[in-house]
């Protein structure tokens, strides 16, 4: 667990504050406020999203049956599908990232 934990942790770092930072540096200072408003809004939609997603996956998997050691297969199958939808997604978001290039202020994207 803690092995996890610490990848998901070098992933989240590696990502989010140069994602952040590219993001703040596209745009005028004036609009500092309302770019990280709408940085904010994006990273908590898709957590949300991403959450209902999961319980639809785990619902359609278990039905109403309670979580129990009995139940460990099933949502073991759940993770699966989750990773094999979500995968795709993140591939799709490197690549926007990485076809963006270096984007600052005053310079087109190149």
């Amino acid at each position: 667990m803690v092995g996890a934990l610490l990848l998901i942790g070098t992933g989240f770092a590696l990502f989010s504050s140069p994602n952040t930072n590219a993001a703040m540096s596209a745009v005028e200072r004036r609009d500092y406020g309302t770019a990280s408003a709408v940085l904010g809004t994006m990273r908590l939609l898709g957590q949300s999203l991403s959450m209902a997603a999961l319980a639809a996956l785990t619902v359609r998997a278990m039905g109403d049956a309670p979580l129990a050691a009995g139940s460990a297969a099933a949502l073991l199958a759940v993770q699966r599908q989750a990773f094999l939808l979500f995968a795709p997604l993140c591939a799709l978001g490197v690549l926007a990232s990485m076809a963006r290039g270096r984007v600052h202020r005053g310079e087109p994207a190149s």
